[in-house]
């Protein structure tokens, strides 16, 4: 697990507008704001998390995100800077196997 999370430009090629306007509003970050290899606060990176995860499990919400781990939610980031989607338990196809 990473210590924190920092933004690349890998993982934001891998978010659509929709995604990342959802993150600003659940989070009240604005990415104008975030310069590349910036720390997230939690709620952001819980944000992202959900953003990721509702792909394969539309009826998530950002509430329910909150039983995640940490390392549950890097894990989901780090997969879709990947461009690996989400599985239902939160991991990713390349990091289910691991």
């Amino acid at each position: 697990m990473a210590d924190s999370l920092r933004i690349n430009q890998e993982l934001l090629d891998n978010l659509t507008a929709g995604d990342l306007e959802d993150v600003e509003d659940v989070s009240g970050i604005r990415w104008a704001s975030v310069s590349d290899g910036a720390q997230l606060p939690m709620r952001a990176i819980r944000g992202l998390a959900w953003v990721i995860r509702r792909r394969t499990e539309p009826k998530l919400t950002f509430d329910a995100c909150r039983a995640m781990t940490p390392n549950e939610m890097f894990t989901v980031i780090e997969g879709a800077a990947l461009g690996k989607p989400a599985l239902a338990d939160g991991m990713t196809p390349a990091l289910a196997d691991a």
